[in-house]
């Protein structure tokens, strides 16, 4: 006994629908997940950018701390 085609039809559109679905959230939590990483990378150059102004600059080569200094 075959399968009547409206059955089968049905089945590829279910289908079908259910991808769609799949790839619609997937796309949501793609788009949720990016200004995240960009607001992140962002905010950590900044910290070292802000960093590097605030450190003192490095000493001398041979003016290290406790080699030599007695």
């Amino acid at each position: 006994m075959e399968t009547p085609l409206y059955l089968l039809e049905l089945l590829v559109r279910e289908r079908i629908a259910g991808a769609h679905a799949w790839a619609a959230r997937d796309a949501l939590r793609a788009a949720r997940r990016a200004p995240r990483r960009a607001l992140r990378r962002a905010l950590g150059l900044l910290l070292i950018r802000a960093g590097r102004r605030l450190a003192p600059l490095p000493l001398a080569a041979g003016a290290g701390a406790g080699r030599g200094a007695c």
